[in-house]
């Protein structure tokens, strides 16, 4: 038994995942797949390598990099005002802000909120779900022909679907046509993922897994439903597709069918833009950074009703790891991923070397570290905050 296969059971056993399957990826060499349970407990389907899974906001990484191809073919430059491009609607800064950029709009610092509008908070169109078959969201509509940030562009850092709503946005009226329809022949199809698309037709249709949480000690099925607002996370895709995702992204450059991106730029997006602290990796384009027992790292993970997924590449190391389950799991794909990076580095796991022999249980920093900590004002920038951490800490 391999070792991604004996963390792939205990995780399923630890983070209650009903079916899930990982990715090994080695630059220039044909993945491995382990995979367990079933994409369908009513028709007892399993897990294979072609099982349809939502992908979730790794789909963020894949609409950056259709955005820089158009970088890369010299139509704008990262810190250009995305007004220049847009033609569905307006982005109106803060009374004095600055415009929002591209840059801001791939390092999450635009200051987009988590809903346009604190009346959205009810609207079903502004969350971006809806049923099977539900067409691509019309963002002039949902932002009534104005998007307004919650704060100034570069203000703070707030993670922000609808920035990435934003950016599919621009890709398709700079391109003038579908921005599903773009991104399947220019990225989807060169780098030969078939089963891989935004929006849900033939090739996928009766391949999706069916989407699982965890309740009353029972995982029990979720209603079907489509995502509408397609750049921030509503990719489809398999292992094997993700597999060829995250191999690619160890080099960049051609796919099986064609040149998708330069690998300079793929090395731009997966190098520092923005960070909160200079101790922190913080993000590429797209991308979140992180060093992983001394191994530079670049990946996404992803969460919707469901399913849950994690994409991990080692790029200095030639390794990468794709971690995908139909259950609603915080962050039991993000814990899987990278421990298989780290059985695959040689990186021990963090926790082992807890409690730190060198830190004093009461230290007289202690002190000085009390207070009142809470993310900086932005009520629509703030609310994945409260939802997560309840929002401030005394």
């Amino acid at each position: 038994m391999t070792d991604a296969r004996k963390l792939l059971i205990e995780a399923a056993r630890r983070q209650s995942l009903g079916g899930v399957a990982v990715a090994v990826v080695r630059k220039g060499e044909p993945p491995d797949f382990e995979y367990l349970g079933l994409a369908s407990r009513e028709t007892n389907t399993p897990i294979d390598v072609d099982t349809v899974f939502r992908i979730a906001s790794i789909s963020k990484t894949m609409t950056a990099i259709g955005l820089m191809q158009l970088r890369d073919q010299g139509l704008f430059e990262l810190d250009d005002p995305v007004n220049k491009f847009l033609t569905a609607f307006t982005i109106e800064p803060p009374a004095g802000g600055a415009e929002v950029t591209f840059r801001h709009l791939l390092t999450h610092t635009a200051g987009i909120g988590e809903v346009p509008r604190v009346s959205d908070l009810v609207r079903r169109a502004a969350w971006g779900a809806g049923k099977p078959g539900t067409a691509a969201a019309d963002l002039g509509a949902i932002y009534r022909g104005t998007l307004r940030p919650d704060v100034v562009a570069g203000a703070k850092w707030a993670y922000a679907n609808h920035g990435f709503a934003v950016v599919g946005q621009v890709i398709e009226d700079i391109v003038g046509r579908p921005f599903a329809e773009h991104m399947r022949e220019h990225v989807f199809q060169p780098l030969g993922m078939e089963s891989t698309e935004y929006t849900r037709t033939d090739r996928t249709k009766d391949k999706v897994a069916t989407g699982y949480h965890w309740l009353f000690r029972n995982l029990n099925a979720l209603k079907d439903y489509d995502l509408a607002l397609l750049g921030p996370g509503s990719v489809l895709s398999s292992p094997v597709d993700m597999a060829i995702y995250a191999e690619w992204l160890l080099h960049g450059g051609a796919g099986s069918n064609g040149d998708v991106l330069r690998p300079e730029t793929l090395a731009e997006m997966m190098s520092p833009q923005y960070s909160v602290d200079p101790r922190i990796t913080g993000m590429g384009l797209a991308f979140w950074l992180d060093d992983v027992g001394g191994h530079r790292t670049a990946g996404h993970d992803g969460n919707v009703p469901g399913f849950a997924s994690s994409l991990v590449v080692a790029p200095d190391d030639g390794i990468g790891v794709v971690a995908l389950t139909n259950n609603s799991s915080f962050i039991g794909a993000h814990l899987l991923a990278h421990d298989v990076l780290r059985s695959l580095l040689g990186v021990p796991d963090p926790a082992s070397a807890l409690p730190r022999a060198d830190v004093a249980p009461t230290p007289h920093l202690w002190s000085e570290l009390e207070g009142y900590y809470a993310p900086n004002p932005g009520f629509l920038t703030n609310l994945r905050s409260w939802q997560m951490v309840g929002g401030e800490v005394q």
